[in-house]
């Protein structure tokens, strides 16, 4: 039997503000004492607003961020965000029509956002959606996702890692793990973070390697990459598989 975690879940309060509502398929993330939400839908592939929500965790109250500098112009859901020191980092998405591949930095002290770039022209990540982000002090990530998926064309899911270097504002796309393991999954909505210095990949709802096999079905694979020796390794995983059970079935 699988240890049980011992813990206690509590309602947060929410005392008010202008919030971002009852809403999924956002993308968020913590600086210090705030809690940022961007992006979302209500209704399934309508997108909603184009705010930046700012929850803080010692007043329990929510604000619109300040939209100075040159702040994403789009309505998107699907996107996702992550952050590093005192900066967000916002990629893709989509809305009714189409997927995107603009990225963007949020400046939590200026209150000012800035368009990295146009990642098709850079080298960067294709645009998508449904896609996981995460980070570590030197880096941004990008894994998987979905392209031309929902009310656009036939989908298409990636199993790459996109990292991209804060320090020189380079892309450069980490080894396949498809390479090294055959059966990695093309997928979207994968649990995905940094830890200890390894990226791990987790799960998510895949498309099979296999040209006859089956497509949309929840993975229960993990993996992790080391990038000090650029190579990934599949863990192999014991008890009652309950994340797996839970994860998302997003068919967008």
């Amino acid at each position: 039997m699988a240890p049980t975690l011992q813990g206690e879940w509590i309602k947060v309060q929410q005392k008010g503000g202008e919030g971002p509502g009852a809403r999924s398929s956002h993308g968020i993330a913590v600086v210090g004492d705030k809690l940022y939400s961007f992006g979302g839908e209500r209704t399934p592939n309508i997108s909603i607003d184009k705010h930046l929500y700012v929850f803080d965790f010692n007043t329990h109250t929510w604000s619109i961020a300040p939209a100075n500098g040159q702040a994403p112009n789009v309505k998107a859901l699907g996107t996702r965000m992550v952050a590093v020191g005192t900066k967000l980092y916002l990629f893709g998405g989509r809305d009714e029509k189409k997927q995107f591949d603009d990225f963007y930095s949020y400046d939590t002290v200026t209150k000012e956002w800035k368009f990295l770039t146009k990642l098709d022209e850079e080298g960067g990540p294709e645009a998508r959606t449904y896609h996981s982000m995460a980070s570590d002090e030197n880096h941004v990530y990008v894994f998987g996702g979905v392209s031309k998926g929902g009310v656009m064309k036939t989908p298409f899911r990636f199993r790459t890692i996109e990292a991209y270097n804060i320090a020189d504002g380079k892309w450069a796309q980490l080894p396949d793990p498809g390479e090294q393991y055959p059966t990695f999954e093309r997928r979207g909505g994968a649990g995905f973070i940094v830890v200890q210095g390894k990226i791990w990949v987790v799960y998510g709802f895949a498309t099979s390697p296999d040209p006859n096999g089956k497509n949309d079905y929840e993975s229960d694979l993990v993996h992790y990459f080391d990038p000090a020796t650029q190579k990934w390794t599949e863990v192999e995983t014991k008890g009652e598989n309950l994340l797996q059970e839970a994860c998302l079935r997003m068919r967008q």
